[in-house]
């Protein structure tokens, strides 16, 4: 999780919340969910991908990969 700041403002009214906000699982009822994790972006800090970045990473397995 991060933040679009605006540092030139100095307040956190300038502050909007990026990344997952909240989930829900959609499907049966009766389907049992054993493990659910979100994996974050790879390498951390030290981002796999220098072209794009952290911020244009999804959830694929490629896109995490960098590739």
């Amino acid at each position: 999780m991060g933040y679009e700041e605006d540092f030139t403002a100095r307040s956190d009214h300038f502050k909007a919340p990026r990344g997952i906000l909240s989930y829900s699982f959609v499907g049966s009822t009766t389907t049992i969910v054993s493990s659910w994790k979100v994996a974050g972006n790879l390498g951390g800090e030290s981002a796999a991908d220098q072209t794009c970045g952290p911020l244009n990473e999804g959830g694929l397995f490629a896109e995490r990969q960098g590739k």
